[in-house]
This record gives C-alpha cells, structure tokens and sequence, in this order.
C-alpha cells in the first residue's frame, strides 16, 4: 500500500525484481528528466512516463544482472575507501 500526490509516478511492479527495477529506473534516470516539462519544477507526464522503454529479461536474469551489479558496486566502494586512505 503507498500514496503519491499528482506530482509523483508510481511503479507497481508485478513478477519484477525490485533490486533489478531500482538499477533499471535510475539508468534510465536521464532518459526520463529529458523528457520532463514544467515550470515551476520539472515534471514528466504519465503518458511520457509509459512510453518510456526499459528491457525486461526474464526473472532469472534479472537476479544474475543485480548479484553482477552489486557485485560492482562493492569493488567500487571499496576501492573509493582505498583511495581516500
């Protein structure tokens, strides 16, 4: 159960890794603000938000994709930790 205000889009994922989803959506993070309008703030529309295309492999390869990019990420922080030193 959530709640959002008309500025806010929502996502109900069904049969989606949400891991998988969250790396999805914030690759296609530039994607979507391009196609933003507004004046007061940038806001993209829902139409806009639909039509916005992001793969889909099968649940099986969403779960190796996210173990990978975790993976990754790990290393990276770790050698952002190293450099710091």
């Amino acid at each position: 159960q959530y709640t959002t205000n008309q500025g806010c889009k929502s996502i109900t994922p069904y049969l989606i890794n949400i891991k998988w989803l969250y790396y999805a959506m914030k690759e296609a993070t530039s994607k979507i603000q391009k196609q933003a309008s507004g004046t007061t703030f940038m806001e993209i529309s829902a139409t806009k938000l639909g039509e916005t295309e992001i793969s889909l492999p099968p649940y099986e390869e969403q779960e190796r994709i996210v173990i990978q990019v975790e993976k990754y990420l790990q290393c990276i922080s770790q050698i952002e930790i190293f450099v710091q030193v």
